[in-house]
């Protein structure tokens, strides 16, 4: 699985493998800039407030890397979320916090987690 994906998305954290993520489509380039892009106009539309986002695996990643700025070309290392796991950013002005990332526990264990509270209880 961890190869075919890698084909399909021409990237290992980073690391552009492919010139774009599909053919005609984005570059990774431009696909992080769209996402930083996102990110900060949701903190400053929705500044003070909880919004929920649903999204993609490479969404996430990407946040990650924008985020903490981390270099590309990266160091190979993999980040693979779960199907419907929860990850949490916080921010305050220009501050971005992970709260949680990759919890995927009111799944696997629904008794114990409320969806709401489960980066919380993580």
């Amino acid at each position: 699985m961890a190869r075919v994906r890698e084909d399909v998305w021409g990237v290992r954290l980073g690391k552009i493998t492919k010139p774009s993520v599909f053919p005609g489509g984005d570059s990774w380039q431009d696909f992080l800039s769209r996402v930083g892009t996102t990110l900060d106009r949701l903190a400053v539309r929705f500044e003070g407030q909880t919004v929920v986002a649903v999204s993609h695996s490479a969404f996430i990643m990407a946040s990650i890397l924008v985020i903490f700025a981390i270099p590309r070309p990266g160091t190979g290392a993999r980040l693979d979320p779960a199907y419907t796991s929860l990850t949490e950013w916080r921010v305050s002005g220009a501050r971005w916090q992970l709260v949680c990332y990759n919890n995927a526990g009111y799944v696997l264990r629904p008794n114990l987690y409320s969806v709401t509270a489960a980066c919380d209880l993580a």
